[in-house]
């Protein structure tokens, strides 16, 4: 059966505006102009409506995008009938890489040529993200040497223990296998590698499995192999203008290198950006380097913010707190429990979210 669009999907449908926005992008960078042999790659913008709309529906997995390509309308229809496999969409996404970058870039100057990003607000937040890393290969270059002697040891013993008879061959011999196998990842790592050390001058840990990973600290108190996931957004309607990974294990130093990933014209640079961004990015170092660029900072320092900390106490922040005063500015009163001081926060946006309020509101005394 030949699907026609405009029997499934109308004109104001997400699959719809997401082909029309691609069929604007340049796409030319993808492939080269020279013969490279082989079948016929897919067109570029069959692919990008593939991934751009399953990650928009939440479907990473190139093995299930696979299958959505057979089995799902709106795949059909966004990848114009193309059925590639999981294999060429791996590719896809791995070789084009820089080629991705470019295309985020143009789909936000698109927005902002459209009026839905006019860079007026920008927020900052951040999220952990664990790595596909293993809790057991992850120490330092010491901790591995001491592994190392141990699983050459456990595999002396198993040896024995195989050459006396005393246990099932076919199940020790699996362990002996695991176990040089580790050897062998443990010997490679500690050839290749050199200690990282922090900024206090002791060595990090390092995983063996995700190397570029780091051990990071979550808000509900466990540690992990992480990498700290940040992203800055427009006020106008909520799109991304800038992502960042990083290998800090906070935010503290991470506002101007975020700042400074923003996708924008130079036009847009003309007038001042107001920045928003919760007690963690307070930094004197990092308000330095913003300061007397085109940057108005709205940032609680943690001395306001600890003692005014939503967690324990969500009631104070509910919208009916908030009163409005003669310039019809939302605000509500708390004393700090330190100095005892009356601090003023003004609502910023009026849609927050009781554990998002520092991120949305900024202090005054």
């Amino acid at each position: 059966m030949i699907l026609n669009p405009s029997n499934n999907f109308g004109e104001d449908s997400f699959e719809v505006f997401l082909v029309n926005i691609i069929n604007t992008l340049d796409t030319s960078h993808f492939w080269p102009n020279e013969d490279r042999g082989g079948e016929t790659p897919y067109d570029p913008r069959a692919m990008l409506g593939i991934i751009l709309y399953g990650f928009c529906r939440g479907t990473f997995s190139s093995r299930k995008l696979e299958r959505a390509c057979l089995t799902d309308i709106g795949f059909i229809y966004v990848s114009g009938h193309n059925t590639p496999d999981h294999a060429a969409i791996c590719r896809f996404l791995k070789c084009w890489r820089i080629q991705l970058k470019e295309i985020f870039a143009q789909i936000v100057y698109l927005a902002y040529e459209k009026g839905f990003i006019d860079y007026k607000c920008l927020s900052i937040d951040g999220t952990k993200i664990k790595a596909n890393a293993s809790k057991a290969f992850t120490g330092t270059l010491a901790d591995f040497r001491k592994r190392l002697s141990s699983i050459e040891l456990s595999i002396e013993e198993s040896m024995s223990r195989l050459e006396s008879n005393e246990t099932n061959i076919e199940k020790t011999q699996q362990k002996i296998d695991k176990k040089i196998k580790d050897k062998k990842r443990i010997t490679d790592f500690l050839c290749e590698s050199d200690k990282i050390l922090n900024r206090q001058g002791k060595e990090k840990k390092q995983n063996i499995t995700d190397p570029d990973c780091r051990l990071m600290l979550f808000s509900n108190g466990t540690v992990h192999e992480a990498y700290n996931a940040q992203a800055c957004v427009d006020g106008a309607n909520g799109l991304i203008v800038a992502p960042e990974v990083s290998q800090e294990e906070n935010d503290r130093r991470l506002l101007t290198p975020v700042l400074s990933k923003v996708i924008s014209p130079e036009k847009a640079k003309d007038d001042k950006w107001q920045i928003l961004a919760d007690s963690g990015y307070w930094d004197p170092n990092e308000l330095a380097n913003a300061e007397g660029k085109h940057y108005e900072l709205f940032i609680p320092s943690q001395t306001h913010a600890s003692p005014l900390s939503s967690k324990g106490n969500t009631k104070k922040w509910e919208m009916k707190n908030f009163e409005k005063d003669e310039t019809g500015v939302y605000g509500i009163v708390l004393v700090d429990n330190d100095s005892e001081q009356e601090i003023k926060f003004e609502l910023i946006l009026m849609e927050i979210k009781v554990d998002l309020t520092m991120f949305f509101i900024s202090g005054k005394i």
